[in-house]
């Protein structure tokens, strides 16, 4: 399992046992909030912040730690910067967000090749979505995403967009009940899109949606600020025909839970955390490991700097 937040990137068995892979200075990135993904052997990701310009890179990531900068945006320019999605990898091209620069100032979708070649494939409006946080998906050759800002009602969208650049708004989100700001990245289920938006619902409180890929959207679940906590801030992973998922917790009065979800809207709530040493506020989601689920939060803990936990599903 990889780490995300911070400035190093770290492996840690299912025993616990860490080893720091790179540790990043300003040059080469600051900030790698976005997941990694592996290619030919080595890991690929994001920095949020830092490199030439300061406004994030693309990195590769060795078996032997070695770091190579591929690019380092220019968020005052069309380039795009501040990346905080990561990567996905089609046809020996990688594909990700920038949450700002750009044309309008309000994100792009980028490609850039092995060789560190970039180029921006689309650059948000506002009118169709701004401030894409999260990382594409593939399906059938074409990417689908998410935005923070913008659409018609400036609650975000989901969009998808082709490899040549054209782009297309799936669902404006915050018109009622479907919730809006998506942190989260979409995931691909047996030919729908399952999500999560921060805020709003019925509750006001967060949602579990689903879509299709013509853009038919209906909320599986709205979070009610009790037990079951509020504010997803990370997407979903799916294990054993179920999603699996966290809040964060605040505003609500919960340091927040990681639960379950089923195709048909069911929610369980499997852990509840306590805040202090039991850890509070998993700001990212779980990823899947055997039968369990690993995750960290991002306050508590011993040091009160967050912890890596264990679920057994």
């Amino acid at each position: 399992m990889a780490g995300q937040w911070g400035r190093a990137r770290f492996s840690m068995t299912p025993a616990g046992r860490e080893t720091v892979r790179h540790s990043f200075a300003q040059y080469d990135g600051v900030q790698p909030v976005g997941n990694l993904i592996e290619s030919d052997g080595a890991l690929y990701g994001t920095a949020y912040t830092g490199g030439k310009l300061g406004a994030g890179t693309v990195f590769r990531l060795a078996s032997d730690g070695t770091l190579t900068v591929l690019h380092s945006f220019d968020d005052e320019s069309d380039d795009g910067g501040l990346p905080e999605g990561g990567l996905v990898a089609l046809n020996k091209t990688f594909y990700g967000t920038t949450g700002g620069g750009g044309a309008s100032s309000a994100g792009v979708v980028y490609s850039v090749a092995d060789s560190g070649h970039e180029h921006v494939l689309h650059s948000f409006s506002g009118t169709d979505g701004s401030d894409p946080d999260s990382s594409l998906v593939a399906s059938n050759g074409v990417l689908y995403g998410t935005t923070i800002d913008g659409g018609k009602y400036s609650g975000g969208v989901a969009f998808r967009v082709s490899l040549s650049g054209k782009l297309k708004v799936l669902h404006d989100f915050g018109n009622g009940s479907d919730g809006k700001l998506i942190f989260g990245a979409l995931v691909f289920y047996k030919g729908s899109f399952y999500g999560t938006t921060g805020f709003d619902g019925a509750d006001g409180f967060g949602t579990v949606y689903k879509m299709s890929a013509s853009g038919k959207e209906s909320v599986l679940y709205s979070f009610t600020g009790g037990s079951d906590g509020c504010d997803p801030m990370a997407g979903l992973v799916v294990a054993n025909g179920s999603f699996y998922g966290t809040t964060f917790g605040s505003p609500c009065s919960s340091n927040g839970t990681v639960f379950r979800i089923s195709p048909g809207g069911k929610e369980t709530t499997l852990h509840v955390f306590t805040g202090g040493k039991g850890g509070a506020n998993p700001y990212g989601g779980v990823a899947v490991v055997g039968n369990k689920l690993y995750g960290t939060t991002q306050n508590g803990g011993s040091s009160s700097k967050g912890l890596m936990f264990a679920i057994t599903l």
